[in-house]
């Protein structure tokens, strides 16, 4: 967990602040298949990093461009 901070500045003074709890899921390569499966996609391409690096047991990213399936 964490926090997510908003501050409001107005020049170097700050007028606001506002905290809420931050909360991320991590999901596993067969869960996002899963979820596309449900969303009706499919997988076009997938990177394990932004230069288009391969999807390995390496790979610090999980990076997919998908489609909308068509009719059958």
């Amino acid at each position: 967990g964490g926090k997510f901070i908003y501050r409001t500045y107005e020049g170097d003074h700050q007028v606001d602040e506002e905290m809420w709890d931050l909360k991320m899921s991590y999901y596993t390569y067969p869960q996002l298949l899963a979820l596309f499966e449900l969303a009706d996609l499919r997988v076009r391409e997938e990177y394990g990093t932004y230069d288009k690096g391969p999807l390995d047991n390496q790979a610090n990213q999980m990076i997919f461009v998908v489609e909308k399936k068509g009719p059958k």
